[in-house]
């Protein structure tokens, strides 16, 4: 069946997009 994402889950996704947002914004400047 279907299941949610774990709030540890999803804490660590974030912690994955704001990581490749940070590197993205260092390569523009």
């Amino acid at each position: 069946g279907y299941e949610h994402d774990t709030p540890e889950r999803e804490r660590e996704m974030r912690a994955r997009e704001a990581e490749i947002l940070s590197s993205v914004e260092g390569e523009l400047e």
